[in-house]
């Protein structure tokens, strides 16, 4: 798990979300995009911002600066830096060392704005998209070495299968840092098109890592909510499948690093991805039985292993009384889109093991498949309100195997009825007495 302080500033406000089409605005973004400096050579560090993509004071309007620096003639152009920032912070844009300084590069900006009162059925907001004029870079020959490098260990695959992405050479300063690959559909190297489809990425304790990929961008979604104490009721269960589909497709690889409190990106070569098919994703379902905590996850697969995770979350001793929970096959660190931003809303075996319900905290499974292909697994929920999550592969998925969609069931065990004592306590009057001479009258004294 990547470091709090990392996360938080990568999450500042940002998740990933699909592209749409701009459209003018209306509000007060001008055309005063600031650049610290318009020449470097590979390492140097561009600052970029602008005065007016800001939220609006009264929070009507919320503004992102979303910057890109492409590098090549026009047709050929390659995503070489990018950045997202909210609040007016400036982007921070590294140049890389695999570009050509021969080559033509530019620094392309927009102002995302975003109504907070817009509805959504996904929670996630559309932008209306402000550019800015492009502004012209000169990249000067190195004064050091190229060390950067990224090598996907396949480029042609089914959806629902993975590469091994191996990154090395990331020379960002700072102590808290991490790799991340995004990927959009399509086929424009520039990361100027296309829907933000998935990402995935990991702490990076040195300049070099392997990062494992996954074209399966399934997720589920769980909401609940409790008022004055009471049990909480869930009100929203769902999954949803994959959406990835066969085409062109293109990896973006880049590092990031907090120095400071200021966040950079490195990024790498972008790679072209073919998706030649699909893959049996769907043939897989989770059931808990009603009134009970056991789980039933059971599939098909035709690869002889199948290997995953369950996941449990304990709602009734959750702290919050309204919550909502997405989550995908992919789960990374880090809740952020560089190229996409947007902000945020709030097996076998003779004995069944156990699923603690800590926030999703998992455990793994492996089963084996009968003579049909058939298989399942078995677990059970140590909570009585809450809901269990399930991950598996079908054989290996960075080979001939896949991953299947994400399930998600409900736990919902009815608490034992109360039952109500009742104490009846009986006094037995004292035998009168002669008054005294000077009666005082009092209140009477009730027992029981």
């Amino acid at each position: 798990m990547i470091r709090p302080r990392l996360a938080a500033a990568l999450a500042a406000a940002l998740v990933a979300v699909p592209i749409v089409s701009s459209t003018p605005s209306a509000g007060a973004v001008a055309q005063d995009l600031a650049v610290s400096a318009t020449s470097g050579a590979a390492r140097s560090a561009i600052e970029v911002s602008s005065a007016s993509c800001v939220d609006e004071p009264d929070g009507s309007i919320w503004r992102y600066l979303s910057v890109r620096m492409v590098s090549g003639a026009p047709g050929s152009e390659r995503l070489a830096a990018a950045g997202s920032n909210a609040a007016g912070e400036p982007v921070h844009l590294v140049i890389p060392d695999w570009i050509d300084p021969a080559d033509p590069a530019q620094i392309r900006a927009q102002c995302l704005e975003f109504d907070p009162a817009e509805e959504s059925d996904d929670g996630l907001l559309t932008p209306t998209v402000v550019a800015f004029d492009p502004v012209d870079v000169d990249v000067l020959d190195p004064t050091e070495p190229a060390v950067q490098s990224f090598v996907a260990s396949r480029t042609s695959l089914a959806v629902g299968q993975g590469f091994q992405g191996d990154l090395s050479g990331c020379f960002l300063p700072g102590d808290l840092r991490a790799a991340a690959v995004e990927v959009l559909d399509g086929s424009d190297l520039s990361g100027a098109t296309g829907r933000g489809v998935l990402a995935s990425d990991a702490e990076l304790t040195g300049e070099s890592i392997s990062l494992p990929v996954l074209l399966n961008d399934s997720g589920t979604s769980i909401g609940w909510s409790s008022s004055d104490g009471q049990r909480p009721v869930i009100d929203l269960v769902e999954e949803h499948p994959t959406t990835l589909a066969p085409g062109p497709h293109v990896a973006f690889p880049y590092c990031i690093a907090l120095d400071g409190d200021a966040v950079s990106y490195l990024f790498f070569p972008p790679v072209a991805l073919d998706v030649t098919g699909t893959s049996p994703t769907a043939d897989i379902d989770l059931t808990v039985e009603p009134g009970t905590r056991d789980a039933t996850l059971a599939g098909e697969c035709d690869l002889g292993a199948v290997a995953g995770t369950f996941s449990g979350l304990d709602i009734e001793h959750d702290p919050f009384s309204l919550g909502v929970l997405r989550s995908g096959a992919s789960d990374g660190v880090v809740a952020a889109s560089v190229l996409r931003p947007q902000p945020t809303t709030h097996g076998d075996g003779p004995s069944p093991r156990t699923i603690t319900g800590d926030d999703f905290s998992t455990t793994p499974f492996e089963a084996t498949t009968d003579a049909t292909g058939a298989w399942q697994a078995t677990d059970v929920a140590d909570f009585e309100l809450g809901a269990i999550r399930a991950f598996a592969a079908c054989g290996d998925p960075f080979g001939d195997g896949f991953t299947y969609d994400a399930q998600i069931a409900v736990v919902d065990v009815a608490p034992p009825p109360s039952t109500t004592t009742t104490t009846v306590t009986t006094t037995t009057a004292p035998a009168p007495v002669p008054p005294p001479a000077d009666r005082i009258v009092g209140l009477p004294t009730y027992a029981g």
